[in-house]
């Protein structure tokens, strides 16, 4: 009884997460100065965003900054414990500065994260996306003491 119970439960759970509405697309753009790639968010009129009320990921996103200065994309990555680096795409307004070592700067130019810093994305996974230029992960949710949702 208690096996079919939790199979119900597993195919309700899935048929569930089928039938979710997709998130909107972030609109990415790239900085043609230092190469930063960002994303303007896609607000959906009247839907309120969960994202920044959810807890902590089991297999939250973190890893170290690094930069490259001379990358004429994404010149701003994140390496991981496992070695990769990961391509992050960030909210709009944030920059990179070089003052010699990166300087990553937020949307009202406060300094959020320096190269070598730990920075933790709490409600990405680290298997949502793949981190590549293709498929990099969206840097959204609460970050920085801030919500970055995709939509409000």
């Amino acid at each position: 009884m208690l096996i079919t119970s939790l199979m119900m439960l597993g195919f309700a759970v899935l048929a569930c997460a089928a039938c979710a509405p997709p998130l909107p697309r972030a609109e990415i753009s790239t900085d043609e100065t230092t190469g930063l790639r960002t994303y303007e968010r896609v607000l959906t009129a009247g839907e309120p965003s969960p994202l920044c009320h959810l807890g902590k990921r089991i297999d939250q996103l973190a890893g170290h900054l690094e930069a490259d200065d001379d990358a004429s994309v994404d010149p701003v990555r994140i390496r991981l414990a496992d070695g990769r680096s990961v391509v992050i795409v960030w909210p709009k307004g944030f920059t990179i500065g070089f003052e010699p070592t990166a300087v990553l700067y937020d949307e009202n130019s406060r300094p959020v994260a320096r190269e070598g810093e730990l920075v933790e994305f709490p409600q990405i996974g680290v298997h949502d996306q793949r981190g590549t230029f293709e498929d990099p992960y969206i840097a959204s949710g609460f970050l920085f003491g801030r919500c970055y949702a995709l939509f409000d």
